[in-house]
């Protein structure tokens, strides 16, 4: 019997976390880091003029760079790093937030509906002031699009892994963060016979 584990992605709102584990075949889908350059599968987009958090070799890359002029009140967000691309870095004096890196395409999974047209753990886009010019994209691969001023970013897709867009700020501190969205564990194997139980099957 092989047990298989589906991590949650991420809390987002006021208190967002960082993604769970998922695992299979002692196999190990590491969950991605927090926003605010926390570490993890990929790494969360860094806040200010700070650096993203580190990803994880064979799993994911490195959260955009935070950026802003001097003036909290202009900072924006990194975008989340995907499976297949490091997040965006945050741009400009009244600040563009960075997009959220593109996640990894898998041609059998895209053949059967699964993940965001094939991808999977894409970034959240980074969120800004809202004295900013334009929050980040949500990377390919279920990435959620950061917020704006007070506005609620956007989730993560379920079942691809993307990371929730970051929250925005000013003049009100009311943004809510994007949750992750959660993992999934696909299994394919040779011949019409199903090998399994439970889940989706797809022939």
């Amino acid at each position: 019997i092989n047990a298989i584990a589906v991590g949650d992605g991420g809390a987002g709102a006021q208190s967002p976390s960082a993604g769970q584990n998922s695992s299979a075949f002692q196999l190990t889908a590491f969950g991605g880091g927090v926003g605010g350059s926390g570490s993890g599968g990929s790494g969360g987009g860094g806040t200010g003029p700070a650096d993203g958090g580190a990803g994880t070799p064979g799993q994911g890359n490195v959260g955009g760079r935070g950026g802003g002029p001097g003036d909290a009140w202009r900072y924006g967000g990194g975008g989340g790093g995907g499976a297949g691309a490091a997040g965006g870095n945050a741009t400009g004096t009244y600040v563009t937030g960075g997009s959220g890196g593109d996640g990894v395409f898998v041609a059998w999974a895209d053949a059967v509906g699964l993940g965001d047209s094939g991808y999977f753990a894409g970034g959240g886009g980074g969120g800004i002031s809202g004295q900013g010019t334009a929050a980040g994209a949500g990377g390919q691969g279920g990435g959620g699009a950061g917020s704006k001023g007070s506005t609620t970013a956007t989730s993560g897709t379920d079942g691809t892994g993307g990371g929730g867009g970051g929250s925005g700020f000013y003049p009100d501190f009311g943004g809510d963060a994007g949750a992750g969205g959660s993992g999934i564990v696909a299994v394919r194997y040779v011949g019409a016979t199903a090998m399994a139980d439970g889940g989706t099957v797809s022939s």
